[in-house]
């Protein structure tokens, strides 16, 4: 099951934006692939600080 996701600052997209990018993920992956949509999955992750891993911990950006 392919899945997307998203991690942003919370409040950088809306709900509306969120539903967009949603459906524009899974309209390339089913049009690439010839999936049916519904096994793909896009996940947003928002929040001020997440653990970020490129072979060692990112330190979260200061406010």
């Amino acid at each position: 099951m392919p899945v997307y996701a998203w991690t942003s600052q919370q409040g950088t997209f809306s709900q509306a934006q969120q539903k967009l990018l949603a459906k524009a993920v899974t309209d390339i992956h089913c049009g690439a692939t010839g999936a049916p949509r519904n096994v793909v999955r896009t996940i947003f992750n928002p929040g001020r600080h997440h653990r970020s891993y490129a072979g060692r911990p990112l330190r979260p950006q200061s406010e």
